[in-house]
């Protein structure tokens, strides 16, 4: 996944994040083996963690936003702010609480779009 799926953060904004990610990570709010491949964990720290006082609504259990989700994300859908352009097409869409995947998935994604991302 390249970092055009990942937010840009400051050498400060980043050393805050490493330390919340930690933290999430033995709290429980983030899986402990989760790595961030199919998801911006920068972005959704950044925009709903550093701008509250309280991520306490968040866990392994509960539903992260779509937001955030990257491409390769399983249930990559229309929500994530990255759904534009050409990766649209990738991106499935919610129903109440049914996922409806997309024709096609990004794994299975065009040569076109693999050489142009």
């Amino acid at each position: 996944m390249t970092n055009k799926y990942e937010t840009k953060l400051t050498k400060e904004e980043e050393k805050d994040f490493e330390k919340w990610f930690k933290q999430a990570k033995a709290n429980g709010t983030i899986h402990k083996e989760d790595n961030g491949n199919d998801y911006d964990f920068r972005g959704f720290w950044k925009d709903v963690v550093n701008n509250s006082e309280n991520d306490a609504n968040y866990s392994q259990e509960t539903h992260f936003p779509d937001t955030y989700k990257k491409p390769n994300h399983e249930t990559f859908s229309n929500e994530s702010k990255y759904a534009t352009g050409t990766m649209k097409k990738y991106a499935g869409y919610w129903d109440g609480d049914t996922y409806i995947p997309p024709k096609k998935k990004y794994k299975d994604r065009d040569p076109e779009d693999v050489l142009y991302e």
